[in-house]
């Protein structure tokens, strides 16, 4: 009997033990379960994580095809201060470089990077020139993640055909004036451009004159064309007789909507003078200027085709220019500016050195001067300007060029019928340059009196 229950405890004892164990295990096996399940969660997320950065990344690489770049560029004496924006994704470089009228300026290739905002800055050295700066995006393989192979996507009027075929320039362009008073500032801004000709890249090439101007440094002519992005042309001044104008030149590349611009300088304008534009065919090596006019021109038709003595083609557009019926002496330069006409003399033909007194021979300038002065309307406002170059102290200079304007016009007044204009005379000094006093040329361009028909300010 007692043997049989030690028995019975016995069973009992295994079977709880079973049931523990068995409860054990189910409790692992669940929170084994559960932990497999979080497993799998975590998995998700991660891949719902990945895919979501795999997303941002995609949309990173989508950038607004259509190009835009604006700001600001601030001239302060010796600096020029650059402050770009646009809508270029961050991280992309600018690169900046510039040239005078003449040549590229070295000092200005630098790089800045695209900011989060889309900003960029330069700080670059001024010039005593006039500079054309220009903005350039990299062509880089970043670049292309956004805008294709050597940016062949990019879009707007930012973007300019280059001399490969396939190559593109996303660029904004602005122009210095070395004559204004520092500080000033200039606009980035968008270019406005005409849609093509229907006859864009036709070999019978047609030229237009859309406006002539001038002010008293430059003729700027706007011309209108069926001709291809990026066909070189230029032009120089010439004469009545033919004959070349010095230092009167410029050469371009046409727009994208064929369209050009020529800033040409000159001294002086007198009657006769023409700008024969020239586009010709070896100065020409754009693939797409090839392919549509030939290497040599020969593709081209049209009344513009003229043939040189070495048997080269070039096209020729012939645009006259309107002079003032004046003729003052020939080395008095006649400049114009809407109404407002100037006879600039240099101070050699009047006075010796740092003096006011005339020179015997100034006679035969001031002669000349007054027979036109004589033609000259009832009442026309007429100012005899006196300046100098900044050699010297400043208030030397100021009573110099008064004293000077005052000999000139008393000289016009005693020898001429002129008492039927308004004349008014006033000594400038060295603060109304006409060029930089920085070289001998400008400082003996500076040195002048003007006498200045229709005013239009001070």
């Amino acid at each position: 009997m007692k043997k049989s229950i030690y028995y019975t405890g016995f069973l009992i004892i295994c079977v709880l033990m079973l049931f523990g164990c068995s409860e054990k295990n189910a409790t692992e096996t669940a929170a084994d379960a559960n932990e497999e399940t979080q497993d799998e969660t975590t998995t998700v997320d991660n891949a719902n994580e990945s895919k979501t950065e795999s997303e941002e990344a995609d949309e990173a690489q989508q950038a607004d095809p259509e190009v835009w770049i604006g700001g600001e560029v601030t001239v302060e004496g010796d600096t020029i201060i650059v402050e770009g924006e646009s809508n270029l994704p961050a991280g992309l470089n600018i690169h900046s470089g510039g040239q005078t009228d003449v040549m590229a300026v070295g000092s200005l290739i630098e790089s800045a990077k695209v900011e989060e905002d889309g900003s960029f800055y330069f700080e670059l050295p001024n010039s005593t020139s006039d500079l054309t700066l220009n903005f350039r995006l990299q062509n880089s393989d970043k670049a292309a993640e956004y805008y294709g192979e050597n940016l062949s996507s990019a879009t707007g009027p930012f973007v300019y055909e280059t001399e490969d075929s396939g190559r593109y320039d996303v660029k904004a362009t602005v122009r210095t004036d070395s004559l204004k008073e520092t500080p000033y500032s200039i606009a980035i801004e968008t270019p406005q451009w005409k849609e093509r000709p229907s006859d864009y890249g036709d070999p019978n090439v047609w030229l237009e004159v859309e406006s002539v101007d001038t002010d008293h440094d430059y003729i700027y002519v706007n011309m209108n064309s069926n001709l291809v992005e990026g066909t070189w042309l230029g032009g120089n001044v010439e004469n009545a007789e033919g004959g070349i104008i010095p230092f009167s030149f410029d050469h371009q590349h046409v727009n994208p909507d064929s369209t050009f611009q020529l800033k040409i300088p000159y001294q002086s304008l007198r009657a006769g003078m023409y700008l024969p534009i020239q586009v010709e065919a070896k100065n020409n090596s754009w693939d797409n200027v090839l392919e549509a006019y030939g290497e040599n021109g020969e593709k081209w038709t049209g009344e513009l085709v003229q043939t040189n003595e070495d048997g080269e083609h070039f096209l020729q557009f012939d645009v006259e220019l309107q002079a003032p019926e004046l003729t003052p002496p020939e080395e008095v330069n006649l400049t114009v500016d809407e109404e407002e006409i100037k006879m600039q003399v240099p101070d050699h033909l009047l006075f010796d050195i740092e003096k006011s007194e005339l020179k015997a021979d100034a006679e035969e300038t001031l002669n000349g001067i007054i027979a036109d002065l004589e033609k000259l309307p009832e009442k026309t406002n007429v100012h005899i300007n006196g300046h100098t170059d900044n050699t010297g102290e400043e208030e030397f200079n100021k009573n110099l060029s008064m004293a000077r304007a005052d000999a000139a016009f008393q000289y016009l007044k005693e020898n001429g019928e002129i008492g039927h204009l308004n004349i008014e005379t006033k000594g400038y000094g060295e603060t109304a340059p006409i060029a930089s006093n920085e070289e001998e040329k400008g400082r003996n361009e500076n040195r002048r009196v003007e006498i200045v028909i229709n005013p239009q300010g001070e």
